[in-house]
């Protein structure tokens, strides 16, 4: 430990580890576990503040974050006003509603900046307050936004 290594000009060292591909590549795989909860093995199953979570810990970590990324995915979709539309494929929703999910995926990426072309067109009158009031949220959370719009009611 108390070797000085010196380097000289022109010298090159490779530093590897075996098996480091082939462990990026099961960390980014998708996980193969399924959590299934047993009210009968469980004390106060209903009433529980905690969970416990039992296994092989890769498997339960990508478990973990699945179930987050699926919670996520459906406060936004919620926050959004997309719940109705959510087993639909994107190109098959109005195009007021894609502006809406075009939102929802700047949300979930937690884009600092917002380039908004007529974010209202094509959206019905009952969601423009609504959708004002995201924009507000963004706003107030630090995000930029560059906003077009001919709707001069609009965010005035």
């Amino acid at each position: 430990m108390g070797e000085e290594l010196v380097l000289e000009k022109g010298e090159r060292y490779h530093l590897d580890s075996p098996g480091k591909s082939a462990a990026y590549k099961l960390l980014r795989a998708p996980g193969s576990a399924t959590l299934r909860p047993q009210p009968d093995l469980s004390v106060n199953f209903d009433t529980a503040e905690h969970v416990f979570i039992e296994g092989e810990n890769l498997e339960v970590l990508k478990v973990r974050q699945d179930a987050a990324h699926q919670h996520k995915a459906e406060a936004l979709l919620a926050e959004f006003f997309l719940e109705t539309v959510a087993q639909q494929p994107a190109s098959e929703i109005s195009y007021g509603q894609q502006k809406l999910l075009t939102l929802a995926c700047c949300s979930a990426v937690d884009a600092s900046l917002l380039l908004l072309d007529e974010p209202v067109a094509g959206i019905s009158p009952e969601y423009r307050e609504l959708l004002a009031a995201r924009l507000a949220g963004f706003k107030a959370a630090g995000k930029t936004i560059l906003l077009i719009k001919h709707q001069p009611d609009f965010l005035s």
